[in-house]
């Protein structure tokens, strides 16, 4: 809580997406990316769980992660699985590696990309992949 008047009879419970952890203050402080607030008069904010992410301050939640994307928590932005591995659903807080004889890949703007699959392609007649 904070007041903003001098002899002030009542604080004021700072709003969801802030907090304040410290006595006598005279406003709340906003909660940093990769955290949230999702109620009234925080002492702190709490950290993105594992598959979530919050890019922006005084936020009273977290997103979920996108498919072909992770992170493994506090994070502010989420990251493309790396080539050879995948992730199929939102929200993962880790990328699978494809399974020998497949790969992964995503198709960006006309042009290939070894980053953020959320599915691995089995490779084709005459070719081959240890993953």
């Amino acid at each position: 809580t904070f007041s903003t008047e001098i002899n002030s009879a009542t604080c004021t419970p700072c709003a969801v997406g802030h907090y304040n952890s410290q006595t006598n203050q005279t406003s709340c402080l906003d909660c940093s990316p990769g955290t949230f607030s999702d109620t009234t008069g925080s002492v702190i904010c709490e950290g993105c769980g594992a598959g979530q992410y919050n890019a922006n301050t005084a936020s009273a939640s977290c997103s979920d992660c996108r498919a072909g994307t992770y992170s493994t928590g506090n994070a502010s932005s989420c990251v493309p699985c790396p080539g050879g591995t995948f992730s199929p659903v939102s929200g993962s807080a880790i990328c699978t590696d494809c399974e020998a004889g497949s790969f992964s890949r995503i198709i960006s703007f006309a042009l290939f990309s070894k980053r953020g699959a959320s599915i691995c392609l089995f490779c084709e007649v005459g070719k081959e992949s240890a993953a």
